[in-house]
């Protein structure tokens, strides 16, 4: 079975494009580090390239930077070929088939442009079973976490 697992941080901004038939594509090195350290006394890294196809590379491209920490599962691929030149070059390469969200979403917001991402997400809408939204009141702030302090509740609102 090939299924492979990896967290670590994204090395330099990943690289989207599409290709002339019209497919989502994104590369980009995950930085892993080894569980041991070296005789120095320092941890060191393994370097994973990785490639993702369709909707997980525009989610990659929507959510990912450099420096994020970021949990890939895919299928490690063989990346061989021959250049121009009749020189064979050989690697290896992770298919990302799933990002886990979760872990992606932990980093932290670190310029404008991230927040503003956020904000085509209403966090306080919610539809009922007829399919009708139900929003706060006017004037209340739809997301409870967004001004980063403390939230008031009542004891009452505690399911235990």
């Amino acid at each position: 079975m090939n299924k492979c697992t990896f967290i670590g941080r994204i090395t330099k901004d990943p690289e989207f494009r599409i290709t002339p038939s019209g497919t989502e594509v994104i590369s980009f090195d995950l930085a892993v580090q080894r569980s041991f350290k070296n005789n120095d006394g320092e941890y060191e890294a393994d370097f994973i390239r990785c490639v993702a196809f369709k909707k997980t590379a525009e989610f990659i491209n929507k959510y990912a930077k450099k420096g994020y920490v970021m949990a890939v599962e895919g299928e490690m691929r063989n990346n061989n070929y021959e250049d121009n030149n009749g020189v064979k070059h050989y690697g290896m390469q992770l298919i990302v088939n799933n990002v886990n969200s979760t872990v992606l979403f932990l980093n932290k917001k670190n310029n404008q442009e991230d927040e503003s991402s956020s904000a085509g997400y209403d966090y306080g809408t919610s539809r009922t079973s007829q399919g009708q939204n139900t929003s706060p009141a006017a004037g209340t702030t739809a997301n409870p976490f967004a001004n980063g302090g403390p939230i008031d509740i009542n004891d009452d609102d505690l399911p235990f």
